[in-house]
């Protein structure tokens, strides 16, 4: 038994639920759909390899829109997809990033403006006051 998940996005009500899981056991070598509204997920168990595509395709037909697959933590594409870029940022050129994410700014704070940090870190917090002393009574 081949158990995969898929994404699948603007699902809102059991009835959404229905058409989405009808529409998916139609596709030859599945046998058992179980949808999770909440989650917006899938879990499509089947007796063969079912191509990604097929699945895609019913969701289509059901009048929903299949998510694309999360990267995959171990580098390796699905069969019938692009590889994913690997290994280092190109430190050729300054300020390129792997491919995906947004550059990262470099070089000093902003000093023009006190209290300004780069970005992406935690801005300092201030300490608070010293307390003062309690009020010496009178006597």
């Amino acid at each position: 038994m081949i158990e995969t998940r898929h994404t699948v996005l603007g699902m809102a009500c059991s009835h959404c639920a229905a058409i989405v899981g009808e529409e998916i056991g139609r596709v030859p070598g599945v046998t058992d759909v179980r949808v999770d509204i909440a989650a917006e997920t899938v879990v499509v168990r089947a007796d063969r390899p079912v191509p990604r595509a097929h699945i895609d395709a019913a969701v289509e037909e059901a009048g929903y829109t299949p998510a694309p697959p999360p990267p995959d933590p171990c580098g390796t594409a699905p069969p019938g997809t692009a590889p994913r870029e690997t290994g280092p940022p190109d430190t050729a050129r300054p300020g390129t990033a792997p491919p995906g994410t947004a550059p990262r700014e470099t070089g000093p704070p902003d000093t023009a403006r006190p209290g300004t940090a780069p970005p992406g870190t935690a801005q300092p917090h201030a300490a608070p006051p010293p307390a003062e002393p309690p009020p010496t009574p009178r006597s």
